[in-house]
């Protein structure tokens, strides 16, 4: 949430600071129309673009936080959803059990066996299906041996 806020901040920021920029840029152009010296409208120019450097900073590096933290957030998401089903689920199951569309839940699951953390099968009447092999039912954890042996 606070990365949101930030990310607003950082919109508010640039756009009053361009509006302050364009506003200097014309009183430098048309020196006419104000009273100020131009070396103070040049000063004014010059911090206020380094305000909305700074806005524009505050966008990029925020947005970049909260999209992360989102993509992680759903990610356990699934995992969890994943180890309820034992280890093998498809993108309906995932939509069904989360608020992702089927288009979400099939992008995020190849996206975590591209990563090596499962592999797609084929059932014998041609439905994908996702299997992760971390996650292993009470039986088959209790049946591990020691490696030495």
């Amino acid at each position: 949430m606070l990365y949101r806020i930030l990310s607003i901040t950082g919109y508010i920021v640039a756009i009053i600071s361009l509006v302050f920029c364009c506003a200097a840029i014309n009183d430098l152009i048309h020196p006419e129309n104000t009273e100020t010296d131009a070396g103070v409208l040049i000063g004014i120019l010059i911090f206020f673009i380094g305000s909305f450097a700074g806005g524009v900073y505050m966008v990029i590096k925020n947005s970049k936080v909260y999209r992360k933290r989102h993509v992680e957030k759903t990610e356990r998401e699934i995992l969890k959803i994943i180890r309820q089903k034992n280890g093998r689920v498809t993108p309906e199951e995932i939509a069904v059990n989360s608020d992702m569309t089927i288009d979400e839940a099939k992008d995020h699951l190849e996206r975590l066996c591209e990563n090596g953390a499962g592999e797609l099968q084929v059932t014998e009447s041609g439905r994908l299906v996702y299997v992760f092999f971390g996650f292993l039912n009470p039986e088959e954890k209790r049946s591990a041996k020691s490696v030495f042996d």
